[in-house]
């Protein structure tokens, strides 16, 4: 983890093995909180992160997402070895 400069969202990266668009997609996220990081990138090179926007932290929606987001991430978040 760094520190942040600033801003809203938190760049979440998993092990290498890890898969975040099967997360995305396991977390039921269809909109902007959960984004997969293969989508700010043309090279793959983001396979294992995604962005999690943390605007909306107060919210009911948010806490319904992180704990979709945590069954998700123990199923297809990679192996700890990272």
């Amino acid at each position: 983890m760094s520190r942040p400069d600033g801003g809203h969202t938190c760049w979440v990266r998993l092990p290498s093995d890890g898969n975040a668009l099967e997360i995305v997609r396991a977390a039921g996220e269809k909109g902007p909180l959960l984004v997969p990081g293969r989508v700010f990138s043309s090279k793959s090179v983001f396979e294992n992160c995604f962005s999690l926007d943390l605007s909306a932290a107060d919210s009911g929606e948010f806490e319904t997402l992180l704990a979709q987001l945590g069954l998700a991430l123990s199923r297809y978040g990679g192996s700890a070895a990272d």
